[in-house]
């Protein structure tokens, strides 16, 4: 059968016609023009279509993903690198190890909430940018406070940061523009 219900053809084979009684050809011909009345060549037609698209688009992605797992682990190093380098420029790495083990809790919480309907887990996905929080811990107290000074992520040698001077910075809080967005 093709065409649709305006211009449908039903095509019957000779070998068909010889096999069938002229009561189950009749059946078997209902059948088909009961398909053309009810269109079922375009809903047909359109489920085989969604079908190709969705394969077309899960083949992609995962061309895409293959492509960016080693992007994800470059993040991961990259993490580890920030974290040594807050070291170098703040001094005991308590601090930081101490700030990561607060807010790790709260990570991605409240988009997975609403993205997985309450089905967060805590469990390690391979697709995360950030290495598990008590492996960065682990790493941070086990650097100590004679690091060598060098500049660290490639800037220049600074003054060291006091506490007391970034105390002050955050409790000013942000400026805000017209435009929503602060500095």
């Amino acid at each position: 059968m093709v065409g649709d219900r305006q211009q449908a053809s039903i095509a019957v084979t000779h070998g068909l016609v010889r096999r069938l009684s002229t009561r189950e050809l009749l059946g078997m011909l209902v059948h088909e023009i009961s398909h053309v009345r009810h269109n079922d060549m375009w809903v047909m037609g359109m489920a085989d279509l969604f079908t190709g698209v969705t394969g077309l688009l899960s083949t992609a992605d995962q061309f895409l993903l293959l492509l960016n797992l080693p992007l994800l682990l470059l993040s991961s190093a990259r993490e580890y690198d920030a974290d040594l380098g807050a070291v170098k420029l703040t001094g005991p790495p308590e601090a930081p190890a101490s700030a990561l083990a607060k807010i790790d809790p709260y990570q991605g919480w409240s988009l997975e909430q609403v993205l997985l309907l309450g089905r967060w887990s805590p469990d390690r996905s391979f697709l995360r940018t950030h290495p598990e929080t008590k492996d960065r811990i682990c790493r941070l107290r086990g650097l100590t406070s004679d690091l060598p000074e060098t500049p660290a992520l490639g800037m220049p040698p600074a003054a060291p940061l006091l506490v007391d001077d970034f105390a002050r910075v955050v409790r000013t809080g942000p400026r805000w523009y017209f435009n929503g967005l602060q500095y």
